[in-house]
């Protein structure tokens, strides 16, 4: 995967559950997993919702994006 800019941080609590409102307008949330230096995805955050997100497949250099990137990281997250 790759890095995006980083922004200000954030010191509330995230919620990525389906629906839930940001504490931030504009920006994106990483997933990272292990000690990796790259994140494993992003969600993309426009007017404080998710709206996009992308994820590594798991097999190669494969990216996924909208539902199966969804999906997979949510499967990562729950580990």
């Amino acid at each position: 995967m790759f890095n995006l800019p980083e922004g200000t941080p954030i010191d509330e609590k995230i919620s990525v559950e389906s629906g839930s409102i940001q504490p931030f307008d504009h920006g994106v949330i990483s997933t990272w997993i292990g000690r990796r230096k790259t994140p494993t995805g992003h969600r993309l955050v426009r007017a404080g919702r998710i709206v996009a997100w992308v994820a590594e497949s798991g097999k190669g250099k494969l990216l996924l994006a909208g539902k199966d990137a969804r999906l997979r990281l949510e499967d990562l997250e729950s580990k």
